[in-house]
């Protein structure tokens, strides 16, 4: 879902824009590539003997001996993350050669949560003890996200025009 809304106003030698983008995203995950199982299979059953080359990856999935094999759980999620994009910006037109343009825009993009909080993550801050981190369901934003929020993306704008000539702009 996404909500945007922009406008602008126009006095004189000014002309201000100002906007926003509300985003809502969604993803939905379901991968089971991994309950399936991942075989490895490169030939180190079928190879000469004697100079350990020539083995063949599909001579040893005939006789069904990979050279490795993991498995694990199926993986299915639902994932959410809302984003918050703003931004005002102003050019004046300071003379009939010369134009300044200033600006700022910020954006809030907040990390996925899980929608059933099936969320795990490991904490590096001790490097003497590994943690394991679950999302708590029904918790704040970073209980339920495992990572913190950046707040701080302000993006200043700054630029001018000046016309030299008829054809040349600086």
């Amino acid at each position: 879902r996404q909500l945007t809304a922009d406008a602008t106003w126009i006095r004189g030698r000014h002309m201000v824009k100002f906007g926003a983008n509300l985003s809502w995203l969604q993803r939905y995950l379901d991968n089971p590539r991994e309950a399936l199982g991942i075989f490895t299979l490169d030939g180190g059953f079928t190879r000469n003997t004697r100079t350990l080359r020539e083995g063949s990856g599909v001579a040893d999935l005939l006789l069904g001996m990979p050279s490795a094999a993991t498995v694990s759980n199926f993986i299915i999620g639902s994932q959410r993350a809302p984003y918050y994009d703003l931004y005002i910006q102003e050019q004046w037109r300071a003379t009939l050669r010369l134009t300044f343009n200033i600006g700022v825009r910020y954006e809030l993009h907040r990390p996925w949560t899980e929608r059933d909080d099936r969320v795990v993550n490991l904490d590096f801050s001790d490097p003497g003890s590994l943690k394991m981190l679950l999302a708590k369901p029904g918790g704040s934003y970073f209980e339920r996200a495992l990572v913190n929020t950046d707040g701080n993306n302000f993006g200043p704008r700054f630029g001018f025009a000046y016309r030299l000539g008829a054809k040349t702009v600086v």
